[in-house]
């Protein structure tokens, strides 16, 4: 992180209303910080939400993010919705976020004369516009139920009490999301109530003064669930989870205590609150995490809790890395970085050791380390509040991550057979297939645009309503590598996105996961894309850009090397230009490449 942002925002992580304005007011003027372009979001809201600015572009500085934030008329959301009055220079935000109030959307919502079913419809008729105008991601809102009863206590749970019709207009709400889940998302703002309690949420007195009903603290967690969704969009989520074993993953040090002496039960505190913690991170692999151990241990100790303790949910087959030995932490964890080929700062590492904790911090700032809690209660719920792991969407590869990671683990102890890195990867076997995306991979491809960050020549990040866009343009092509050897399957692992304008083609987007590189199949990747456009399309030219971050160095000449000629351009960005003819592409000999069907 870049050390002044990091300065202030220490310095304001108290979350005071006040501290929070000082550190935006201090960002907002910074020109240092090399952040990048600026997540645009815009709100459309029936009351007034200003008030959540602060908080908001604090939370997106926390995520090494910029943040562009607009708002449009005070209770004209139709009006803004059919004007485009929230787009931001001509063009869609990123995140479009409706802040409904029942309130003032409801004529007389508290004298109850409304039906449930027909707000609904209002609603549903009103998401649909958005659907239709807009590719940006939808951030939407639950109504909040009255903490009283307006009827009285024998009558609440009748079918006309404002609390149940409440329920029936929010059930809407969230199947609404749930039938668009790549583009529409629900913040459940009776769920950030009962986190703070009604009278840290709302306000009374500037409701009636300026129908401004939410207080700070509210603001701020309502600011904090959509910088979730801003950081996944923007690829900034976690992607790999580092556990310390001892006091961590059981009570007790199995080393000194034993099998049978450790803390470890789902039926009795404190082993119960251990299990709970170990079931929230199944919870996580069965959603892509990487897991990784990192313990000052014996092997053989750690391997006979994990394989034989009755109440180990973890088994060592969740685990596609470990360092057990007496080194240091920071060390190791380096070392699985290495490994796995993530950056330190997709890291979060859990240990209950003052020490390891801090000298992971001080030494690698970049790994977000969390404390078992002094509470052991509140251990099971560490990995949820945050968000850290989330993702936009969640796809087939996901839940294979793990066996993959295995798989490539298998990749290097085979490669050690070998003098030669051409006999190694002649030995692999590798197969790939290259096709235009079809419909049911639109998702993987989504979120590979916004994970993938070390081999990405743009970093553009898109979602499925975008790249479902590419897919139904004529003059678009989204095509997909799938990559197979004699280890296994890796799985939709590239993207490569062109468009034609006349006798021109651009590539917009170029990306391998991280997890196939170092086996040349970029260059059958775009070996075949350029065969295939070229026959398809018959350009006179191509066209290509480098656009540079913090870790996409090692792609920063790679078109060089297909006969493209480069020139610099401010920021660092590099364009690129081949004439057809003059375009330097073979086929890679080991590697069998087996042509897709056509786009559907």
């Amino acid at each position: 992180m870049n050390p002044i942002l990091h300065n202030i925002l220490v310095e304001s992580e108290s979350g005071s209303l006040a501290s929070v304005l000082s550190a935006v007011q201090r960002l907002d003027k910074e020109t240092s910080l090399e952040l990048g372009d600026p997540l645009e979001i815009a709100f459309l809201q029936n009351f007034t939400v200003e008030g959540i600015e602060p908080f908001l572009k604090w939370r997106l500085y926390q995520n090494e993010i910029a943040p562009l934030i607009s708002f449009g008329g005070f209770d004209t959301v139709m009006q803004d919705i059919l004007s485009g009055a929230y787009k931001v220079n001509d063009a869609d935000p990123d995140i479009l976020v409706l802040s409904l109030l029942p309130d003032l959307y409801v004529p007389d919502f508290e004298m109850g004369a409304w039906r449930a079913d027909d707000v609904s419809e209002s609603l549903v008729s009103l998401f649909d516009q958005l659907a239709s105008r807009t590719g940006a991601l939808v951030v939407l809102n639950t109504f909040p139920r009255p903490g009283y009863s307006e009827l009285g206590w024998g009558t609440d749970g009748a079918g006309g009490s404002l609390s149940y019709k409440i329920s029936r207009v929010n059930d809407a709400i969230f199947q609404y999301s749930l039938g668009k889940p790549s583009q529409f998302f629900v913040v459940d703002w009776e769920k950030l109530i009962m986190i703070l309690g009604e009278s840290s949420s709302c306000d009374r007195r500037f409701w009636y003064a300026a129908k401004a009903p939410f207080k700070p603290s509210f603001l701020d967690l309502y600011a904090k669930e959509i910088a979730k969704i801003g950081r996944a969009l923007r690829g900034k989520n976690k992607k790999c989870l580092v556990l310390d074993c001892d006091n961590t993953l059981w009570g007790g040090v199995v080393g000194e205590d034993g099998l049978k002496g450790i803390v470890l039960d789902r039926n009795e505190y404190p082993g119960s609150a251990y299990y709970d913690f170990q079931r929230s991170v199944l919870g996580l692999v069965d959603q892509g995490v990487v897991l990784a151990l990192c313990s000052k241990n014996n092997e053989e100790d750690v391997w006979a809790v994990l394989d034989e303790h009755p109440h180990s949910l973890l088994k060592r087959e969740h685990f596609a890395a470990h360092r057990i030995n007496w080194e240091d932490k920071a060390a190791n964890i380096e070392s699985l970085a290495r490994e796995l080929n993530l950056g330190l700062d997709s890291f979060v590492f859990v240990d209950d050791s003052d020490f390891e904790c801090d000298l992971v911090q001080q030494l690698l700032p970049d790994v977000t380390v969390r404390q078992v809690p002094k509470r052991l209660s509140e251990f099971p719920r560490l990995l949820r509040t945050e968000g850290l792991f989330d993702k936009l969407t969640y796809s087939d590869e996901d839940q294979a991550r793990t066996r993959m990671y295995r798989d490539e683990s298998n990749r290097r102890t085979h490669a050690g057979q070998f003098q030669e890195v051409e006999s190694y990867l002649e030995s692999l076997e590798l197969r790939v297939d290259i096709h235009p995306v079809m419909k049911h991979e639109i998702q993987r491809v989504a979120q590979l645009t916004q994970k993938t960050n070390q081999f990405n020549l743009t970093t553009r990040r898109y979602t499925d309503g975008q790249i479902r866009a590419f897919v139904e343009d004529p003059d678009t092509v989204v095509l997909a590598l799938s990559v197979k050897d004699r280890f296994g399957d890796s799985g939709l692992t590239g993207v490569l996105i062109a468009n034609r304008d006349g006798g021109k083609v651009r590539v917009d987007e170029l990306l391998l996961s991280c997890r196939i590189l170092g086996r040349s199949l970029e260059h059958a990747f775009v070996y075949e894309s350029i065969e295939r456009l070229n026959r398809e399309w018959d350009p006179d030219q191509w066209v290509a850009e480098y656009i540079p971050t913090s870790k996409n160095d090692q792609v920063a000449r790679f078109w060089d090397q297909f006969g493209f000629t480069g020139s610099d351009q401010s920021g660092g960005t590099r364009h690129y230009v081949a004439a057809t003819g003059q375009l330097k592409i073979s086929p890679v000999p080991f590697i069998s490449i087996a042509a897709g069907s056509p786009q559907g």
